[in-house]
């Protein structure tokens, strides 16, 4: 599967944290069926944690 990022949603990424290599990641959970809510018209909902998030959630700020 080809994977493509639009201008806007790479600055948002970037601004949230967001790698490449999580959104590959996450990316092949779906592809694998893991993932949160179908929203018909094929949109599928994915949760994908930021570093930054990760981070937090270890150190029990979340």
């Amino acid at each position: 599967m080809r994977i493509f990022k639009t201008k806007a949603f790479c600055r948002w990424a970037d601004g949230e944290g967001l790698s490449d290599d999580l959104l590959v990641n996450a990316v092949r959970e779906i592809e694998c069926g893991l993932i949160d809510a179908k929203l018909g018209g094929h949109v599928v909902k994915k949760r994908a944690l930021s570093t930054v998030a990760e981070k937090a959630a270890e150190s029990g700020r979340c």
